[in-house]
């Protein structure tokens, strides 16, 4: 088995891990409530915390689609740089996921959860997983 494809799907299990969370700790999402209500203390956070995912998500996809590593310490480690670049990237778009989480528990509303996972599912799944020059999306 690929160590790449094992690491994409533990980083997807844990990504569907947060939704299940931010069920249960949040209650059934309510679609047709607002987002925020109005005069809300919480909607400086909330959209503090929905421009980190975006970043997050945003570095994630394109250090997965970067050739070469950057210069540091990336290049000359014992691990090959499509490895590493998929750990690196996988753990950026994965923390868009905890970025909701956190929303889903600071509002109240499974709803931030879910749609955060569900981004960053479709994030990871699509992030390259070459190894040796080969690609396996």
């Amino acid at each position: 088995m690929k160590i790449a494809l094992v690491l994409k799907a533990a980083f997807v299990l844990t990504v569907v891990l947060y939704a299940v969370v931010s069920l249960f700790v949040a209650g059934a999402p309510v679609w047709d409530r607002p987002a925020l209500p109005e005069g809300s203390p919480l909607v400086l956070p909330a959209a503090v915390l929905s421009a980190l995912s975006l970043l997050l998500w945003a570095g994630g996809w394109w250090l997965g689609r970067r050739r070469e590593p950057p210069h540091g310490p990336f290049g000359s480690g014992r691990r090959p740089w499509p490895l590493q670049r998929l750990i690196l990237a996988a753990a950026l778009v994965e923390g868009g996921a905890v970025l909701g989480l956190a929303l889903a528990l600071l509002l109240r509303d499974s709803r931030y959860g879910l749609a955060h996972a569900f981004v960053s599912g479709l994030l990871l799944l699509f992030l390259p997983s070459e190894e040796q020059g080969r690609s396996e999306t």
